[in-house]
């Protein structure tokens, strides 16, 4: 029966082995990849957002905003991964202080991420609804006192780390940052439902709205246009641009939803994963899923600044100027159009044109008379 043991134990450890190492790979190789992404990716959205023409936007306010979140997600969040499996040191450990400060920063940066997010999206909402309120409502002071509430309420969301961690030495010299025996079940039956609502379900759902009502004004005022212009091809480019945009945002919306879901589903159903397969094997199949999905996570921080670039005319210029080391020119005020900016512009006017209305509001090319230049010049771009 030993010998019977002995060889079932030994199929057991080969079995997992692949598990392990494979997690094991993960995090090693893949982690510094992110890291290196995500740095170069969010410190070239802070240099370019702090622009002094791009501080004119409070929008750039958000962004920068974001991108500080999203590095510290990654510093204080991926870089102890990448430390713990490949140098076999965890900075929990190091020190009570830190064991407490390190998970409270976490988790608050990561929430913080999700909701300065989420207060982009609402301003790109009110932007295309109420143009004439949006400059009233949706000023530099309003985004900074924003950006102020979101932090502290992700601070205190996440106090807890603070008072239920606790560094205790399981074995001599050796110790271990985790809750206190009294906070355990608060931790693993509630305060992960928590997290999943407000970083990941809540957040969506927010998004979803808010793009799907930006949808409905765009398809509602290119349907408007179209019968007032008859200008051939016009009703097809205008689709074009509809569809295009209605891609994009629904497309942001599940990226979003697919990176952030898995490890908040991974984190509620492991205790109850853990009970009911207490295996060695199982555990290896834990630690390979929750390197999958953890690096899923971490890769929407990595990759936030790549939305400047897509959805960012003015992002994409101040960019350029930086890497040919060009000395940017003073141009006339003279905004370009996108489709979210038109709308706003041709809800402040009146329709005097069929053909001048309905360019303006799908983003084509059109010419200006002096009365829309003038409007124009007093319209404020949601755009990067």
């Amino acid at each position: 029966m030993r010998m019977n043991d002995s060889n079932c134990s030994n199929e057991e450890n080969e079995a997992i082995l692949p598990n392990q190492e494979t997690a094991h790979l993960l995090w090693t190789i893949i982690s510094p990849i992110l890291l290196l992404l995500g740095t170069i990716g969010n410190l070239l959205s802070i240099v370019v957002l702090t622009r002094k023409a791009m501080r004119k936007s409070n929008m750039s306010k958000y962004l920068t905003c974001l991108a500080v979140a999203d590095l510290a997600v990654l510093y204080v969040g991926l870089l102890r991964e990448w430390v713990l499996h490949g140098f076999k040191e965890d900075i929990r450990d190091v020190h009570p202080v830190v064991c407490k400060i390190h998970a409270w920063l976490t988790y608050s940066s990561l929430h913080t991420s999700a909701w300065i997010q989420v207060s982009v999206t609402i301003e790109r909402t009110v932007f295309v609804w109420r143009p004439l309120r949006y400059r009233i409502f949706c000023t530099k002071r309003v985004a900074t006192i924003s950006v102020g509430i979101v932090i502290s309420i992700c601070l205190l969301l996440n106090s807890h780390f603070l008072i239920f961690l606790e560094h205790t030495e399981t074995d001599p010299g050796v110790y271990e940052c985790d809750y206190v025996k009294t906070a355990e079940y608060f931790h693993h039956n509630v305060f992960h439902w928590i997290d999943l609502c407000v970083w990941c379900i809540v957040p969506v759902v927010v998004h979803l709205v808010c793009n799907i009502l930006i949808i409905y004004r765009l398809r509602t005022h290119a349907r408007t246009m179209a019968r007032h212009d008859s200008t051939p091809g016009a009703d097809g480019s205008r689709q074009s641009l509809v569809s295009s945009m209605t891609t994009m945002l629904l497309s942001l919306n599940l990226v979003y939803l697919l990176c952030t879901l898995p490890v908040s589903v991974f984190f509620v159903g492991e205790r109850n994963w853990k009970n009911s397969s207490p295996g060695a094997e199982a555990e290896a199949q834990r630690e390979l899923i929750k390197a999958c999905v953890s690096l899923l996570m971490y890769l929407n921080n990595s990759t936030n600044f790549i939305t400047c670039f897509i959805k960012g005319k003015r992002f994409r210029k101040e960019a350029r100027i930086i890497f040919s080391c060009q000395r940017p020119r003073r141009l006339p005020r003279q905004r370009g159009s996108t489709l979210i900016s038109t709308i706003s512009r041709s809800l402040r006017s009146p329709v005097t044109s069929s053909s001048s209305s309905s360019s303006d509001i799908i983003g084509l090319s059109y010419r200006r008379s002096a009365a829309h230049t003038r409007i124009n010049n007093t319209s404020s771009s949601i755009r990067m």
